[in-house]
């Protein structure tokens, strides 16, 4: 007969609890301790064996009667999980987890696998960073052959790029100077203007006392008109010879300037245009008609009655005989 071997169950020993699972081994609980016969030392006499022996018996008397004494005591309690079940279910909550984590992991490792095969781009090239018109290393000759044979890091390829930027750098400069150039003769222009216009205003009000009331009142039918196309306006009418008279006349007619200033600025600048030639030829006129001043000198007052001396000669040098025959004839 196989002598049976038992196993605690909380043992840390692997082969003892294989043993346990498949059945080879018993786990040792309180019961199967009681089974287990006593390891006995040689040198213990039989007497104190006998001794330990009728103890035990005495006691188990003395707990059975207890036992008989007590017919009013509740119904014990269901008896707890042993400690080899209670084992058991531990490794089995343990292997539970153990894979539960690990399919988290697999699903985790799938999404960032699929997140990275979606958001991942092909990398820049330095290349692909050039602006228009710049050498590349993928650059071919006239013959077909390769014009830079070590491709970004021919030297030849160094040099065309260090070229290319130099000359678009110094066109970048070109520009930039350029336009601030532009700039400046703008504002020299326009301070230019405003100078002038200011004298313009000065001879106008002489004329049109209410003019920088009327101006007045005019800026402010147009204050939502948008500022760069009244500004263009603005400086067209400043730049007329007949600015001022052209000003007065569209504050004095608010609609007219409403439709000008409606017609967009081609036609609007038209119709400034017609509106200052019918003041240049207003004041042409006034210069045709206004009576034309002599400068020749005044003839000397002489006497119809008296002679003059026939003895002067129509070649003579004498001024004054010469103008005394001449109104003596008339």
């Amino acid at each position: 007969m196989t002598e049976v071997r038992f196993v605690d169950p909380n043992t840390d020993n692997l082969d003892d609890f294989s043993a346990l699972m498949d059945g080879t081994a018993k786990p040792l609980d309180s019961d199967k301790e009681d089974a287990i016969p006593p390891v006995v030392d040689a040198e213990v006499e039989e007497d104190d064996i006998e001794d330990d022996s009728l103890v035990n018996a005495e006691e188990q008397d003395e707990d059975e009667a207890e036992d008989d004494g007590d017919d009013d005591a509740p119904e014990p309690e269901a008896k707890p999980k042993s400690r080899f079940q209670e084992r058991i279910d531990q490794l089995t909550q343990r292997i539970k987890d153990a894979e539960n984590r690990e399919r988290e992991a697999a699903r985790r490792l799938e999404e960032f696998m699929a997140r990275n095969d979606k958001e991942e781009a092909p990398k820049a090239k330095a290349t692909d960073k050039l602006p228009e018109g710049a050498p590349t290393p993928d650059d071919v000759a006239e013959d077909g052959s390769e014009k830079y044979p070590l491709g970004e890091f021919d030297p030849l390829y160094i040099r065309d790029l260090t070229r290319f930027t130099i000359t678009q750098e110094t066109e970048r400069v070109k520009a930039e100077q350029a336009a601030a150039e532009a700039a400046r003769e703008q504002e020299i222009a326009q301070a230019q203007l405003a100078t002038e216009w200011t004298g313009k205003l000065e001879k106008a009000i002489e004329v049109y006392p209410d003019m920088l009331e009327k101006n007045a009142v005019l800026e402010d039918t147009f204050r939502d008109l948008d500022p760069n196309y009244g500004q263009y306006l603005a400086a067209t009418i400043m730049s007329m010879d007949y600015g001022p008279d052209v000003l007065y006349y569209l504050a004095n007619n608010v609609d007219e300037a409403k439709r000008i200033a409606a017609s967009g600025a081609t036609k609007a600048t038209l119709a400034l245009g017609r509106l200052e030639s019918r003041f240049a030829e207003a004041a042409a006129e006034k210069v045709i008609r206004k009576p034309k001043v002599s400068n020749a000198p005044t003839p000397p007052i002489t006497n119809k009655g008296s002679k003059v001396s026939k003895s002067v000669a129509p070649d003579t040098d004498d001024l004054d005989a010469f103008s005394a025959m001449f109104f003596a004839k008339t």
